[in-house]
């Protein structure tokens, strides 16, 4: 890499965090770039899937006419599974609960009228969070299934939950075998030169990652989006912290579990439409048993 080449990506780290939601998806939610979603899938998973299919793609062009949309990332492998991939900046206190969530609705989706469950493909959510929330386990990345309590038996390979932890990953400098922790890294350290020259390195596809971004940085449109979703995470962290100093947390924490409760409550239903025991609707939800006869009604 020249000079100019090194100097013009070290402008670009500085501007554009992968963690950004927006930046998140372009890099990996475009028609142009899922080869390098793939990469990332088959990291995550550890398989070798050659091909996917975006469900998705038009996010960026709906938030240019001003559509509300979510910034996750939605796709079917060539295997027949269907993957929810999501970047989270700021804390939620149920993240399992959203994963759940989403997990189920994109069972329930698949299936039209009259159709037999037996046509329902495997369903996986992989979720990053720049937080830390499952303090009583120092692994970055944590996987949930539908097991039997004490034999751990799968109940059914139908669904399963990824949550990976950035705050966990330390500094360190990757084998070429360990691609996840290359993107993880990238994700992390981007604007660490030093680590970005092993990256570039150890997996070639940082590369095109950065080259992406450069791109990003030259389409003032994107870059006005980047930038405003960038505000929107600092509006909310500001929000917090002065909730927080002037003893308003309180309240905050109730209307969030308000909320929550109305989503446990949609996860019930949808977990019961797919006749899942009412005991592990309970351990799923939070929710009491009798809450959960309640809605079979």
């Amino acid at each position: 890499m020249s000079k100019n080449q090194k100097e013009g990506a070290g402008a670009i780290k500085k501007h554009i965090d992968p963690k950004n939601d927006f930046a998140f998806y372009w890099l990996f939610g475009r028609a142009k770039t899922k080869h390098l979603l793939l990469d990332f899938i088959n990291s995550v998973l550890n398989t070798n899937t050659d091909d996917l299919k975006l469900k998705n793609p038009n996010i960026i062009r709906d938030m240019q006419k001003g559509k509300d949309v979510k910034l996750d990332i939605r796709c079917v492998l060539s295997t027949g599974e269907h993957v929810n991939i999501e970047m989270q900046m700021l804390k939620y206190l149920y993240m399992p609960k959203r994963s759940a969530y989403y997990g189920s609705k994109m069972l329930i989706d698949q299936l039209k009228e009259g159709q037999k469950y037996d046509k329902l493909q495997k369903v996986i959510t992989i979720n990053i969070l720049n937080h830390i929330y499952f303090k009583q386990t120092s692994k970055y990345h944590n996987k949930f299934y539908l097991t039997e309590e004490d034999t751990d038996i799968k109940l059914e390979d139908i669904i399963e939950m990824h949550f990976i932890e950035l705050p966990k990953i330390k500094k360190t400098f990757p084998s070429k075998n360990d691609k996840l922790m290359t993107w993880l890294l990238f994700f992390k350290h981007y604007d660490d030169e030093k680590i970005m020259e092993v990256l570039r390195v150890a997996n070639p596809k940082i590369k095109e990652a950065e080259e992406e971004f450069g791109e990003l940085t030259a389409d003032e449109a994107a870059k006005r989006i980047y930038e405003m979703r960038e505000k929107a995470i600092r509006d909310k962290i500001s929000f917090i912290d002065a909730a927080r100093e002037e003893g308003l947390q309180e309240g905050l924490q109730e209307g969030l579990q308000k909320g929550e409760h109305k989503k446990a409550v949609e996860i019930a239903k949808n977990m019961l439409k797919l006749r899942a025991n009412i005991k592990f609707i309970v351990q799923a939800t939070g929710l009491p048993e009798d809450e959960i006869k309640k809605l079979m009604k």
